[in-house]
């Protein structure tokens, strides 16, 4: 993947998010993680759980060897604290603040706050803002809708970005990739995805 150029792979993991893990399973996904880093190469990995946070087994997910972690701000936020006081600062935070199934539009009030509060503790150049689940139609909604609320995530994902609160005034923020909009950079000197 990192020959074709994939400079990024989400690894979805609902699993973690199940509260009665028994200690082989953890064991197993510890190995699998460990295997995935080490031939992962130049390709970065990023872990994504499930809808409500990953419960109990959060310090044991704080030390797989991912690159980035992706937490759920709009239906999980109650790992937020532990991972503002554990987490380290050189890798990436995913902060799902957009909710992506919804049609309600984000407050973008709390979510700056939300921001704010995290960026006393994470470096700003390793902080994403990403919708809270991969953006898809919702369910009844015909396709001028589902083209309206998607286009509604963007512009709600793209402010937030874009906030003031994300950089210093003489950087430019970076558009995001026309090709996919799961993660948009939050600084000038961040990666694109």
């Amino acid at each position: 993947m990192t020959t074709a150029g994939c400079l990024w792979v989400q690894i979805d993991e609902p699993i973690l998010a199940h509260p009665e893990l028994s200690a082989a399973t953890l064991t197993h996904i510890d190995v699998a993680w460990r295997i995935l880093a080490e031939i992962s190469g130049g390709t970065s990995l990023v872990l994504v759980g499930g809808a409500g946070g990953f419960g109990p087994h959060l310090p044991f997910v704080l030390q797989l060897p991912f690159d980035g972690l992706h937490i759920d701000l709009v239906y999980g936020y109650r790992d937020l604290p532990h991972v503002l006081n554990h987490f380290p600062a050189d890798r990436w935070l995913s902060l799902g603040l957009v909710d992506a199934c919804g049609t309600v539009p984000t407050h973008i009030g709390i979510a700056r706050t939300i921001v704010d509060q995290i960026l006393n503790s994470h470096r700003r150049d390793r902080l994403m803002i990403v919708p809270s689940e991969a953006l898809g139609g919702e369910a009844g909604l015909n396709e001028t809708d589902v083209t309206v609320m998607l286009q509604q995530k963007i512009s709600e994902i793209v402010s937030l970005a874009a906030s003031r609160q994300w950089r210093c005034q003489t950087e430019p923020v970076r558009e995001f990739c026309e090709n996919d909009i799961r993660f948009v950079p939050c600084a000038a000197d961040s990666v694109r995805h």
